[in-house]
This record gives structure tokens, C-alpha cells and sequence, in this order.
């Protein structure tokens, strides 16, 4: 018979190889990923697993768990996890709601229903600022205590505050730095944050769920750069040329929409001006650029980046998707969830198995959402953003600072808006327009090259 291991109320799983007593306090994210890691390395490899409940004070932290650790198991490729929807209907039938305390007769009853050899339960306990986890591996047939595992996680965790009160973590005291430290390097600009260089695996696995042809995985190492923490705003844009484009959502607050990928590259050579950087951008309205395919693009401005100058800038395309991933490798930087809790878009069209959420049918003021793991926010959903590249296929083999192919018809944008499905909200999704096209979902965000 095929083992399954059944995972219930999941009290994520300490990893890290932490010396006794499991007292290390972990981020959400990280725990679930140090779960996965456990998992892969205690079960036998091609063991069949079912994750079956996640219990915790709020709905989107235990659905974000549970999508989460399928998400990573799958990608691990050492064990197989059933679907989410088959466990559902499996409970249905048994009209059974599992807790934290597991009776040796359910443990039998899942067992043999599901022909389980062993069932993971577990439970969260409030300490105070910290959450406690704890999880218990019951034999099916003996229900002996097989092992039991305590974590704890800490509220003040970004992600763990947001899904679990809906709202953004108060943010701390800044903190005082002795007379007699000196920071090793100057602090980011305002609202900026420094993005490390580094490498990642740009584009997605065969195995994520909605992804498309033109997203093949392949290594791209990033020098380290300034991103804006937020996309443009209308305020700042007006600050910098003197006047708004046509918003369909008006706000000093509002990302700007309704701009050109050349309305983006002027704003950047003003603000470089008029902050006494170097232009990044050479423009010559005057001339028709020669690469520029498309045939609808009737302004074809000839732009050249100077890469050398330390004015503002788009981003390029890897560096675009490098920031959002911040170091995840998942479909989204909140892993396989992305919710309308997390997020703006059309709530309607959920991504995989997520549940169904709020359509605001418009844009949010910028930092309405928790940022990611680099202080970044609405790089999932708002507006879409503008970047340098134009859209080409990805070439094999890896790549360092990619700027995009020399030519094409229509240059990258990135990150889906308020007015787009779940999927298109993915860290690897690409999209492209016509560089003078215009849209109420399409602003942009800006960058600061690190010499």
C-alpha cells in the first residue's frame, strides 16, 4: 500500500538544525520554508503527503501556510502532495474538524480511511508578542506520540501581524546607534531601499501552477541598486514636470497612471536634473529610432542610457523581478498566496486555489500593502510598471546585468495592476506594450544605479 503522512493544523516544523529546545524566534516565512526542509529530510523520499489543516486565530495566515508548504514541497520534488481538494472532500465525508488535540480514534479513522501510516497535528498558542507551535507525528496504528516539535514565531513579524490582524505592523522606534559606531555604509535615500546584488533564478519552474512559455528559468546575477519602496505618485510626478497626466484615480497619494514609457523616462531625467544627479537617459525627439519595430508607436523617441550616470532610471527587467522575489522563489514574495489582503487586483480571479476576494476596481493609495522581504511595496498588483527592456525571448544560459535585447516592438511592464486576474500578479509573469501606449492601470517606479 502507498504511505501517506497526513499534516494537519501544521505547527510549522523547526529546521535550521537549531541546537535543543527550539528556541530561535523565526519569521512566517522562513518557518515554512524551514518545514519543508524537515519534511524532505525525515520522510522517506517519494512519500505521499496531505496537508490538511493549518489552525491559527485568522483564515489568511492558515490558508497562507498551507499554500505556502504545498508550494514548497512540490518545488523540492522529494515528496508528492495531495490536493488541497481532495482533502476537503475526504473531511466532508467524515464531517470531521480536526484540533490541536488529536483522539486516538480520529487518528485511526483518518488512517485507515486515507491508508495513512502516520498523522502530523498540531497547534498555535498566543505567549504574549510570540506565537508558539507545536506539532505531534502520531502513529496511525499504535497512536504513540512519534514526535513533537515546538517553534515559535514572532508576532512582530510583518507578515504574521498583517494576516493575522489585516492591518500594517506599527513601525519601530528608530533605533539609537552609539557615539561610537559608524554605519558601514550611508543609509538608502528616502523612501528607497537598497537592493543587494546578488543572483537568482529569473523566470519560473515548470511546476507554477498558471505560468506561461516565455518564463524559462535561468540564472542572472544583479549588481546592488536603489529601487523606490513605492511607484511614482501623482504628487511627485507634478513636483518634477509641472503637471498630471489624464489619472482616471485622483490622489497626491494615488501611484501616477495613464503615462507613456517616454512620460516615464522624461520624468526621470528631470528629477535627476533637479536634484543635481546625472541624466540617465539621452533623449532626441527630433530622430526616428531605428529600434523601434512597432508599428503603432508614433513619437519613437531615440533613447540611449547612459549606464554610467547616477541619476534616476527604470528598472530593467531583471532587476525588476530580482527586487520583487527578494529573495523568494515562489510564485509570489508571499509564496503560493496572494490575496486581496495582500494585494490590488481583480479579487474575482483568484490565482491556483486561493479563495475569491474584493474587486476594488480601482487604484489604492501606494503602501497600502505589507511590503516584501526588501521594504518593496505593490510590486504585486496597483499598477502595472514600466521597464528599460524591450520584450524578447529569454537566451539560454546565464546572464549579468542584462539590459534586454538591443531592439524590438514593445518594451517590458511588469507586476499586474488592480485591474488584472491573480496569475498576472506572479513575480515571473511578463508582459509588454507599445512604448507610448497609455493605460489607467500602467504607472512605473524608479531606480538609482550603486557605484
Amino acid at each position: 500500500m502507498k504511505k501517506i503522512c497526513l499534516l494537519a493544523g501544521l505547527g510549522l516544523l523547526q529546521s535550521f538544525f537549531l541546537p535543543n529546545g527550539f528556541s530561535q524566534v523565526m519569521s512566517l516565512h522562513e518557518a515554512v520554508q524551514a518545514s519543508a526542509r524537515y519534511l524532505e529530510q525525515n520522510l522517506p523520499k517519494g512519500l505521499k503527503v496531505a496537508i490538511l489543516e493549518f489552525t491559527s486565530p485568522s483564515e489568511p495566515l492558515s490558508n497562507y501556510v498551507i499554500e505556502e508548504l504545498a508550494g514548497a514541497l512540490v518545488n523540492g520534488g522529494r515528496l508528492t502532495v495531495v490536493d488541497r481538494r481532495d482533502i476537503d472532500l475526504i473531511r466532508r465525508e467524515m464531517e470531521f474538524q480536526l484540533s490541536g488535540n488529536v483522539r486516538d480514534e480520529s487518528v485511526k479513522q483518518l488512517g485507515v480511511m486515507l491508508e495513512a501510516d502516520s498523522i502530523i497535528a498540531g497547534a498555535l498558542v498566543n505567549t504574549g508578542t510570540n506565537y508558539r507551535f507545536r506539532i505531534h507525528a502520531i502513529n496511525v496504528e499504535s497512536s504513540v506520540l512519534e514526535a513533537s516539535i515546538p517553534l515559535t514565531i514572532s508576532g512582530k513579524d510583518e507578515q504574521t501581524y498583517f494576516l493575522l490582524t489585516g492591518q500594517r505592523y506599527p513601525p519601530p522606534a528608530s533605533p539609537t546607534i552609539p557615539k561610537e559606531e559608524v554605519p558601514l555604509e550611508p543609509p538608502p535615500p528616502a523612501n528607497f531601499a537598497r537592493i543587494p546584488g546578488g543572483s537568482f533564478m529569473m523566470g519560473s519552474p515548470l511546476s507554477e501552477p498558471q505560468r506561461n512559455a516565455d518564463e524559462l528559468r535561468h540564472q542572472v546575477i544583479i549588481g546592488g541598486f536603489y529601487m523606490g519602496k513605492y511607484e511614482v505618485t501623482q504628487q511627485e510626478y507634478e513636483e518634477v514636470m509641472g503637471t498630471l497626466p489624464p489619472v482616471r484615480f485622483r490622489g497626491p497619494n494615488m501611484p501616477v497612471e495613464n503615462v507613456s514609457w517616454y512620460d516615464a523616462i522624461e520624468y526621470c531625467n528631470r528629477r535627476s536634473e533637479a536634484e543635481g544627479f546625472t541624466p540617465a537617459y539621452s533623449i532626441d525627439p527630433t530622430r526616428s529610432d531605428g529600434n523601434n519595430l512597432s508599428g503603432d508607436d508614433l513619437i519613437r523617441w531615440v533613447v540611449t542610457w547612459n549606464t554610467e550616470a547616477d541619476g534616476y532610471r527604470l528598472p530593467t527587467e531583471a532587476e525588476w523581478e530580482y527586487a520583487c522575489r527578494a529573495g523568494t522563489a515562489g510564485p509570489f514574495s508571499t509564496g503560493m498566496v496572494i490575496t486581496p489582503l495582500l494585494a490590488n487586483y481583480d479579487g474575482n480571479y483568484p490565482y491556483n486555489t486561493n479563495p475569491k476576494g474584493v474587486y476594488r476596481d480601482k487604484t489604492t493609495g501606494v503602501g497600502s500593502f505589507p511590503p516584501n522581504a526588501w521594504g518593496l511595496h505593490d510590486m504585486h498588483g496597483n499598477v502595472r510598471e514600466w521597464c528599460w527592456d524591450w520584450y524578447a525571448g529569454y537566451g539560454p544560459g546565464s546572464q549579468s546585468n542584462s539590459t534586454g535585447p538591443g531592439s524590438g516592438g514593445a518594451r517590458i511592464i511588469r507586476g499586474g495592476s488592480w485591474y488584472t486576474e491573480g496569475r498576472d500578479l506572479r513575480s515571473a509573469r511578463r508582459d509588454s506594450l507599445t512604448p507610448s501606449f497609455l493605460s489607467a492601470d500602467l504607472g512605473f517606479r524608479v531606480v538609482r544605479s550603486l557605484f
